[in-house]
């Protein structure tokens, strides 16, 4: 079988911390709102991270949320 281009993790707080060393990057939601029952991951380090892609989408319809969709890729350590 072909390998994967990519494989996605889902999970919250306790599961984002055991994959960052295993991924590329991780795909954020950002959600504008306190929300009851809403969990925060760890504070990702800067300097592992550099963010690629920030999408901002306002509230519509039947979405009550302002929501940012960002990307993040590693930063690679120089090899050199």
């Amino acid at each position: 079988p072909d390998a994967a281009a990519e494989a996605v993790i889902l999970g919250g707080c306790a599961l984002s911390p055991q994959t960052h060393e295993m991924t590329d990057g991780p795909y954020l939601t950002r959600i504008s709102a306190p929300l009851v029952g809403d969990t925060d991951i760890p504070v990702l380090n800067s300097n592992d991270w550099q963010e690629v892609s920030r999408q901002q989408h306002a509230a519509v319809g039947d979405n009550p949320f302002d929501l940012t969709f960002v990307v993040l890729d590693r930063i690679k350590a120089d090899k050199g």
